[in-house]
């Protein structure tokens, strides 16, 4: 990795060693940018709108925006020297990432495939584990955790209202009925 001004040492210590490496990288790129570009940015100022406009090509080209967050990232945590805020640098920069977040918000991803769940849901009921092959088929559904299915009572379970919807509910985290454990003066 590049250097790293003194200054900035004990805050480079936070950050994963991964993750700076993937700051470093990403910090290159846009310094390789630059120089194919023939933009040679000295100051704060304009470094924030080479950055800018290095964003806005990059999310033309179809790139992810994990590229534009960790070379603006990348830039604030290795290469600059705040005067004041951190969250106050590169405004530019700062505003196009958040645009492009914008256009194109970012996809949540599955853990697994979905075909695998569907195959051990398969497989738990094959093997009389219905309960199981439910629970997991419930929790892949409604992206609950583990635990909240485990909790889940009889009472928890709505069924559809008649006109209103033909969707069962349930309800996560529902408090057993109130038993009061202190007497209040």
């Amino acid at each position: 990795m590049r250097t790293i001004k003194p200054e900035r040492l004990l805050r480079v210590k936070r950050i994963r060693p991964t993750t700076l490496l993937q700051y470093d990288e990403h910090v290159q790129q846009f310094f390789s940018w630059c120089s194919n570009h023939n933009k040679k940015p000295k100051t704060e100022r304009q470094i924030d709108t080479c950055m800018a406009t290095y964003f806005n090509c990059l999310y033309e080209d179809g790139d992810s925006q994990n590229s534009a967050s960790y070379t603006l990232f990348g830039w604030i945590a290795l290469k600059s020297v705040p005067h004041g805020p951190e969250r106050q640098l590169l405004p530019l920069s700062r505003a196009a990432l958040s645009a492009w977040r914008g256009a194109a918000p970012g996809k949540s991803r599955v853990g697994v495939p979905p075909q695998v769940i569907f195959h051990f849901a398969w497989y738990c009921a094959q093997h009389d584990h219905v309960d199981a092959a439910a629970a997991v088929l419930l929790q892949y559904d409604s992206y609950a955790r583990p635990s909240e299915i485990l909790g889940v009572r009889g009472v928890d379970v709505i069924p559809p209202v008649g006109a209103l919807s033909n969707c069962w509910g349930i309800l996560f985290g529902n408090l057993p009925s109130l038993v009061l454990s202190m007497m209040w003066c």
